[in-house]
């Protein structure tokens, strides 16, 4: 767990794309943009600066298929120097915003946008194309930003970013986290009213001079003000899949060190919800000293906040906190129920344990001062009458009255109780991989059917497909060989915001299963979205109900609908509700799948994968489920491939409304 040294020689980017002239963005005397030191733990070199900026200030870039449906309404890499994927597609795009910012050649802007997407959706890592000097080869990706790409790869540096940073003024750039405020809405404000700050946007928004600037008005000021609120909202709130992915190797390497005895990630990661503030690990240790001594010094350690023998916290370079709690053998299930939270799981537990004659904390379970023995969790809720609770539903929603009156699920769903899904998409369309490469990855994951639904092309989805479209990918559905996976070939339609569909119901009829699901018009009344919901699930040959809440993680908040009313609609017509798992919606979360499943709703879990890599989020989707206290019957892809097939061809089959 030593930490190794990072490279910090600066490479000259030779490719001869140089920065845009001084733009309008930049005030004379603008000074190049500093990056605050991030001191590492003194025997860990700092981290490059260019490293730290790229990793700190990006979360996994989003989705191209969401930041498109945005702009109409994978995290860094193993510890060390060199970016992961997602890092350095986020710096693409930072470059195509700077860019912007700096009156570019829109040709120049293009082409690090359309980088950026091919990067997101290249199915090899780094540490292969770029040794083998096989960037360039990504369609989208020429030999100049190969370079630049390769360059910051390897050193952790870009001159070319850095020079454009020092053309825009900081703040500008700040505004950029705004949802919904775009390069070229900031360069506006920058040079109508002087704004280079998100304090000072916000100033002009609440005094009304904003509404007054030509191409805005009332309604953008108040949408800007609801944009500022919500990024200061989630400001240090991480994905659960980003948090896991930053976390693991930390695991890794304290798993194998030869101090410590047994090693668990507890909190919210460890309750699979969907967004985490902070990490908490927990050691039991045969080396106290050792083991935090190692960890503060470790390569995840971009900053030490405290480090002791019983705790150590510390600020990985994305910023993600993570604490580790050290203690001894026989209090590590005591610790880990504790730590494992929530805390308004704990003070139920402990209240209860008080009322019984014991007293209950991190340390132990007791009865006067004698620990009462523990071996593990479950033996702690059965000192005090009650079934092992799963980490999952700890969350202060019945699940004590549950385990005490012996209703809780039997068994909770598994990832390996998985046999499909329906919803994927291709390259036909806005997807990244091909219909062979798909069914050939799920057939190595051992799944029985696979269901396609691309979009159908309208204003919202140009690059869906249109009639010919679906018919030609009907015909290379059927052409599959058939080796033990059944493909369902289905399509993806809009929810119009009064409650049509955007394909006529006659065409539906050609589809094996259609997925209905919301992508614009979020902005409709609780009342109004409720309608409409009710509308399109009352559409004969509608299967599922997609990502019903519309929103996309630390980006756009769920909209608001009557869901018990959406959830009992859905029981009468034999429609799934889904828990879309594609890592940046997460939609429904565990709560709201709970109310679902509360109902008898049928839930469906989709990973609305736009690649091979995004069917593995299917463990995202089971991790909500578990939330949602779901047992396999309850979840349509656990179904053989009989059943699915019996019951998309009911709805197939379905009256008209």
């Amino acid at each position: 767990m030593t930490a190794k040294p990072r490279p910090t020689s600066k490479v000259h980017d030779a490719s001869s794309d140089a920065p845009e002239a001084k733009s309008k963005a930049s005030p004379a005397g603008s000074r190049r943009r500093k990056t605050a030191e991030t001191p590492a733990a003194t025997a860990s070199p700092s981290t490059p600066p260019t490293l730290q900026v790229a990793i700190e200030s990006q979360l996994p870039p989003l989705a191209p298929e969401l930041d498109d449906e945005l702009q109409r309404s994978a995290p860094a890499g193993a510890p060390g120097s060199h970016l992961g994927v997602a890092a350095v597609v986020g710096v693409l795009q930072e470059i195509a915003a700077l860019l912007q910012l700096t009156n570019a050649n829109s040709f120049k802007v293009r082409a690090y946008e359309n980088a950026a997407r091919a990067l997101a959706g290249v199915g090899e890592d780094l540490a292969t194309l770029i040794p083998e000097d096989r960037l360039q080869e990504v369609p989208g990706i020429g030999d100049s930003i190969a370079e630049k790409v390769a360059t910051l790869w390897r050193t952790g540096h870009m001159p070319y970013l850095d020079e454009l940073r020092a053309q825009v003024p900081p703040g500008l750039l700040d505004m950029l986290r705004i949802p919904g405020l775009g390069p070229k809405r900031a360069q506006a404000l920058h040079d109508g009213l002087g704004i280079d700050s998100v304090q000072a946007l916000e100033l002009v928004c609440r005094s009304g001079e904003l509404a007054e600037l030509k191409g805005f008005g009332e309604r953008t000021a108040h949408n800007i003000l609801l944009g500022i609120e919500q990024m200061r909202r989630v400001h240090g709130v991480f994905p659960w899949s980003f948090a896991h992915a930053v976390v693991e190797p930390v695991l890794a390497a304290l798993r194998v060190h030869p101090g410590v005895v047994r090693v668990e990630a507890a909190g919210s990661l460890r309750r699979c919800k969907e967004t985490v503030h902070d990490v908490d690990l927990l050691v039991a240790a045969r080396d106290p000293a050792a083991v935090s001594h190692d960890f503060a010094t470790g390569p995840w350690a971009a900053r030490v906040l405290g480090s002791g023998e019983t705790k150590t916290s510390v600020v990985h370079p994305s910023g993600l906190q993570m604490d580790l709690r050290v203690v001894s053998a026989l209090q590590f299930p005591y610790a880990l129920h504790h730590f494992t939270g929530s805390k308004e799981h704990n003070i139920a537990m402990r209240g209860r344990a008080v009322r019984m004659g014991y007293k209950m904390n991190e340390y132990g379970l007791f009865r006067g001062d004698e620990m009462v023995p523990c071996r593990d969790e479950a033996q702690i809720f059965a000192a005090l009458g009650l079934a092992c609770v799963p980490p999952e539903l700890r969350e202060d929603q019945g699940e004590i009255a549950a385990a005490e009156a012996g209703t809780l699920p039997q068994q909770l769903i598994e990832t390996a109780d998985v046999r499909g899904t329906l919803h994927v998409h291709t390259d036909a369309a806005d997807g990244r991989a091909s219909l062979t490469d798909l069914c050939a990855a799920a057939q190595a994951r051992g799944w029985q059917y696979l269901g396609i639904c691309d979009h159908a092309r309208n204003a919202a989805k140009p690059r869906g497909l249109d009639a010919a479209g679906f018919a030609a990918q009907r015909r290379a559905i059927a052409a599959l060989p058939s080796q033990g996976l059944h493909v369902f070939h289905g399509v993806e339609v809009d929810v119009l915001p009064d409650g049509r569909l955007d394909i006529a119901d006659d065409q539906l009829a050609a589809f094996d299963f259609v997925i209905a699901a919301v992508h614009s018009g979020f902005d409709l009344d609780h009342d109004a979205q409720t309608r409409r919901l009710l509308k399109a699930i009352a559409y004969p040959r509608v299967t599922v109900l997609a990502h019903p809440t519309g929103r996309i993680l630390l980006h756009r908040e769920p909209c608001e609908a009557d869901w018990p009313a959406v959830f009992a609609a859905a029981v009468a017509a034999g429609v799934a509700v889904e828990i879309t798992c594609h890592p940046q919606r997460m939609d429904m979360d565990g709560l709201l799948a709970k109310q679902a499943r509360d109902h008898g709703a049928l839930v469906h879990v989709g990973p609305d994968a736009h690649d091979v890599a995004g069917l593995d989020d299917m463990r995202l989707g089971i991790g909500s489920a578990r939330r949602a206290w779901l047992e396999p019957r309850q979840v349509l892809n656990t179904w053989t491939l009989e059943e699915v097939r019996a019951h998309v061809q009911s709805r197939r089959s379905a009256p008209s409304a």
